[in-house]
């Protein structure tokens, strides 16, 4: 199950490096000026936080700040494993255990966003069962209905 957990994050990822390509190469920008002189840049998040999506914040803004503004993580999320998919000349994915920050309070394990970065936060197994179960159960209607109707 773990390999299965894992190959979806890799999905995840690879899905925002080619989103992150297309947005550069359609020239968009992830950096802008507010009307108060102050730059901003563009990140995603991604996964188990209570309102993912695309944020504007100041430059040199963190991780956990970003994983706050989204709402902060959902009760299903694996903080020890928040990836980052960084749009950078050769692509390259972070992985953050913010459980450990959490335990030490060491802001050096926290790493400062950069424009067009991606941030996943994967669920964790409790997560990754509880959608196994609601997908065999809906099996199981389906099976019970089909028998009902079309059984002897």
């Amino acid at each position: 199950m773990k390999r299965i957990a894992l190959a979806v994050a890799g999905i995840f990822i690879a899905s925002a490096i080619f989103a992150q390509e297309i947005r550069r190469e359609r020239g968009e920008s992830y950096t802008y000026l507010d009307k108060g002189k102050e730059l901003h840049i563009r990140v995603q998040i991604w996964g188990e936080v209570h309102s993912p999506g695309i944020y504007s914040v100041p430059n040199g803004t963190d991780l956990i700040a970003l994983i706050s503004l989204a709402g902060g993580p959902s009760d299903e999320a694996n903080l020890s494993d928040v990836k980052i998919a960084r749009s950078t000349e050769s692509a390259k994915v972070l992985k953050v255990n913010v459980t450990k920050y959490l335990k030490t309070g060491n802001r050096e394990d926290v790493p400062i966003l950069q424009p067009g970065d991606t941030v996943v936060v994967s669920g964790n197994l409790f997560h990754f069962l509880s959608k196994i179960v609601r997908f065999l159960s809906q099996v199981a209607i389906v099976a019970s209905t089909y028998n009902l109707f079309f059984g002897e």
